[in-house]
C-alpha cells in the first residue's frame, strides 16, 4: 500500500510566512534594524526575490506533497477559545491539528515548538507526534 505525506493549506500558509519573518529578519539586521515590516513588504526589489524564493518552495512542496484544502469554520473557532486554558498554540496550530484529528490522522510532523508536550486533543487514538527532535 503506498503511504502518501499531505500537507495543509493552512500548514503551507505558515510556511510562507515563516520564510518572509526569516527574510524580513535578515533585511533588518543587514540593512535597516528599525523597518517595520508594512513598509519592507513595499520594497519592490526585495519582494520580487521573496516571490522567487516563495515559488521555488512552493513547487518543492507540491512535488513531494498531496495538499489538502483546510478551511477554519465558525465552530472550530469556538472550540479554540472553549479549550484556551488548556493549550498553547496559536489558531493556525490549533485549526491545522484538531481538524487533523478529528478526520482520523493521528500522525502529525512538525517542526513547530509549540506541539512539543502539547499535542492532546480529546481522541480515542494515541496521537504520534514527529518533530525535527523526536
Amino acid at each position: 500500500m503506498e503511504k502518501t505525506l499531505f500537507v495543509s493549506t493552512l500548514n503551507l500558509q505558515e510556511v510562507l510566512h515563516v520564510i518572509e519573518k526569516w527574510e524580513f529578519d535578515r533585511y533588518r539586521r543587514n540593512n535597516n534594524p528599525n523597518i517595520k515590516l508594512k513598509r519592507y513588504r513595499q520594497n519592490q526589489s526585495g519582494r520580487l526575490k521573496l516571490k522567487y524564493k516563495l515559488d521555488f518552495i512552493l513547487q518543492q512542496i507540491e512535488q513531494a506533497y498531496s495538499i489538502e484544502e483546510d478551511a477554519i469554520t465558525k465552530e472550530e473557532i469556538r472550540k479554540f477559545v472553549s479549550a484556551f486554558e488548556n493549550h498553547v498554540y496559536d489558531p493556525i496550530d490549533f485549526f491545522a491539528a484538531h481538524s487533523k484529528c478529528e478526520a482520523g490522522c493521528f500522525n502529525y510532523i512538525t517542526d513547530d515548538s509549540d506541539f512539543k508536550n502539547n499535542f492532546k486533543f480529546q481522541t480515542e487514538s494515541d496521537i504520534h507526534l514527529y518533530t525535527y527532535d523526536t
